[in-house]
């Protein structure tokens, strides 16, 4: 198993023990060449990722909180289609212009 292998499998979240379980037997090797003892660099320590939260962002409303968001919304946008307000004489007339005179 390379260097890498083990990497990833702690990536993977496989503990130390869980990974020397897996291959007892088998020597680590190194990837890259080692370097002699005055050009070797401190290793960085390993950065601790921090814990993702797992619940929801933003904001999470009941089915009964949204059934009422939606309502004020649709009422909020409401529009009626009312005709223009004629009187009858005004339709008669237009009706009794397009019959006699036509368009």
């Amino acid at each position: 198993m390379t260097a890498n292998d083990i990497l990833k499998l702690i990536d993977a979240g496989f503990t130390k023990q869980d990974i020397l379980n897996l291959d007892a037997d088998v020597k680590v090797v190194p990837t890259e060449t080692p370097a002699p003892e005055a050009e070797k660099e401190p290793a960085p320590a390993p950065i601790e990722q921090p814990k993702q939260d797992t619940t929801p962002s933003g904001v999470t409303l009941s089915d009964d909180q949204f059934k009422a968001l939606l309502q004020q919304l649709n009422v909020k946008g409401a529009s009626l289609d009312v005709p223009p307000e004629s009187d009858i004489k005004t339709k008669l007339a237009d009706h009794f212009k397009e019959v006699t005179i036509g368009k």
